[in-house]
């Protein structure tokens, strides 16, 4: 069928219907398996060496995909991803683990051969994201949100605004004193400062300092600020907050597991968080290389505490 006559819908009972209008009806868990076809296929001819073996998952861990991208999805154009964490969630212990993805990732992308992890949002929406990373890490995603750049502040500020701690380079690029891609309405200093939402997006989009992986560190201090900032709230102020931020996302998890991840939401919120960097900042070189069987072992002993 031509790509015109595909519409894309939840699952229902309305193939016979669509059959007789001269439509092909694709539920969202097949379109999903369309684009695991494609991204094996990708993978299998790229010549790239992956990793051997399954996709790893846990029944007491939930693995979601957070991806923040530069144009709102929710209008026509996707935009690519300026960030791309896994969120793991442990409902057992309540440790949160985040690993970064760095977004200029070379991957083999379904009809483009290498392209930027970065893009894959851009051509297939989050199903695109998804696949490549269950696949190129052999880790199970259980669900993915997003939400884009103008989104951000207004969670930030839901919170009544986070502390950070900035360093001497980062408070001057803030301030404009220095050339940058971001600064703050308001003049901030070395040290803590407590940010709104508007100065945590700048700060969280700082780049032109630096490298990536300090891009990246900045984005994994605002979630960890984030975090702080909820523990600090009260269990019922806890958990409207977290319902009002959930409602701002574009995602795929469904209500049973909102509900399940609200029942362990004093736990997640209260527990430990660390972090890992993939890749590796010593395995780059010019352009952002990755070694996925490396990689992959990391994030599986990271997880799963596998040796």
């Amino acid at each position: 069928a031509a790509s015109s006559d595909i519409i894309v819908k939840k699952p229902k009972n309305d193939t016979l219907k669509a059959a007789l209008a001269g439509k092909y009806v694709i539920d969202i868990d097949m379109q999903n398996r369309l684009i695991d076809i494609e991204v094996e296929e990708a993978l299998k001819n790229s010549g790239i060496m992956l990793p051997e073996g399954n996709i790893q998952s846990d029944k007491d861990i939930f693995n979601v995909l957070l991806l923040v991208t530069d144009i709102n999805a929710l209008e026509n154009d996707r935009g690519s991803d300026d960030m791309i964490k896994l969120c793991s969630l442990n409902l057992k212990s309540g440790e949160v683990k985040l690993i970064s993805f760095e977004r200029d990732i070379y991957v083999p992308i379904p009809g483009r051969e290498l392209d930027l992890l970065s893009h894959a949002y851009a051509y297939e929406d989050a199903a695109l994201s998804v696949s490549l990373i269950e696949h190129l890490f052999l880790i199970k995603i259980d669900a993915y949100a997003q939400v884009d750049f103008e989104s951000i502040p207004p969670i930030i500020d839901l919170l009544g605004g986070v502390d950070l701690e900035l360093t001497d380079v980062e408070a001057q690029a803030l301030n404009g004193e220095v050339e940058t891609n971001a600064w703050t309405e308001s003049a901030v200093h070395e040290g803590w400062n407590h940010l709104n939402g508007k100065a945590v997006l700048a700060y969280c989009r700082l780049r032109f300092n630096d490298d990536d992986w300090k891009h990246q560190e900045r984005q994994r201090n605002s979630l960890r600020a984030c975090k702080k900032q909820l523990q600090e709230l009260g269990n019922f102020k806890k958990v409207a907050v977290l319902r009002e931020i959930f409602s701002m996302f574009n995602s795929n998890i469904d209500m049973g597991d909102i509900s399940k991840l609200i029942l362990h939401a004093t736990s997640l919120v209260n527990g430990s968080v660390n972090n890992l960097q993939v890749p590796d900042s010593n395995h780059f070189e010019d352009v952002i290389s990755c070694d996925f069987v490396y990689e992959t072992t990391r994030i599986s002993n990271f997880i799963f505490q596998t040796n």
